[in-house]
């Protein structure tokens, strides 16, 4: 269980910030944060994208009950949704405005449908509630908004190696088309039609994989620009970029798969060609 107040906060300029939701944590318990140990108040990423004059470490003075106290901002909270939030030991704000009236919360954790339990209990003990509200199907809505774009990016990426295959194929053939003299004449001189085609998948091999390897090292800058961007729109923050080992593998097998795939048509047909013509191919 915790309270909440609604607290303004002072500008730079000598007016008062709206009214923000200032929730008032109990000293020991699954709600505190190593953050707030110390005193001071922690804010979330969406009030400071209100009040961007809040920063930490710099001391704001905050009214409650019709009193005002200077207190530090200790650090920046990352909530999904961002909502605009400050937070505060119970004791430090006791120590400072006093424990006047305030509105409480209860949270539980728990399996099943734990509102209608509440709400059952509330009823039988005839208490007021005021708002039962599912933190966890919450966030699963705002999740599964997020899963939305990050679907339509990997079906994006998905057409890219279509596309890319496509073009491989293209170039693979024209590039064996002007190099028919060349394999006529390897032929000529013993190679065999195995040799040619495994020739031309070996050089098809090397040039996904170093494609593969410059998109390997130009993806983390991109991921990191799109994420940040992304974050921003919908979490008012940065996101943390990480490599996934599994990722890259999975992307250097397709690559290759891709190019094998591509290759194989026109080389097969190339090691077939009759070797008169490929001779005399001008």
């Amino acid at each position: 269980m915790y309270h909440s107040k609604r607290v303004q906060f002072a500008k730079p300029d000598g007016t008062y910030s709206p009214q923000y939701l200032l929730k008032i944590l109990p000293d020991t318990g699954r709600l505190l944060s190593k953050g707030i140990e110390t005193e001071s108040i922690l804010i979330s990423q969406g009030l400071q994208d209100d009040e961007k004059w809040m920063q930490p470490g710099k001391a704001v003075s905050m009214k409650a009950d019709g009193l005002s106290a200077s207190i530090p901002v200790g650090g920046i909270v990352g909530e999904v949704p961002p909502l605009p939030f400050a937070y505060m030991r119970q004791s430090v704000y006791e120590n400072m405005i006093g424990d006047g009236q305030s509105t409480q919360h209860l949270v539980l954790y728990g399996e099943g449908d734990i509102r209608a339990k509440i709400e059952k209990s509330f009823a039988d003990a005839r208490i007021v509630l005021a708002e039962n509200t599912d933190i966890k199907k919450l966030r699963e809505a705002f999740v599964d908004h997020l899963k939305i774009m990050v679907n339509f990016l990997s079906i994006i990426a998905l057409l890219a190696v279509f596309v890319g295959g496509l073009s491989i194929a293209s170039a693979i053939g024209m590039s064996i088309g002007e190099r028919r003299r060349e394999l006529g004449a390897m032929r000529a001189i013993g190679a065999g039609r195995r040799d040619i085609t495994g020739l031309v998948m070996v050089e098809v091999m090397i040039m996904a994989a170093v494609s593969w390897l410059a998109a390997l090292l130009f993806s983390y800058p991109a991921a990191k620009v799109a994420g940040n961007e992304f974050g921003r729109i919908f979490l008012h923050s940065d996101l943390i970029t990480t490599m996934s080992l599994s990722g890259a593998v999975f992307w250097l097998v397709l690559s290759l798969t891709t190019a094998i795939a591509s290759a194989f048509l026109p080389a097969t047909r190339a090691a077939k060609a009759p070797l008169r013509d490929t001779l005399t191919y001008e």
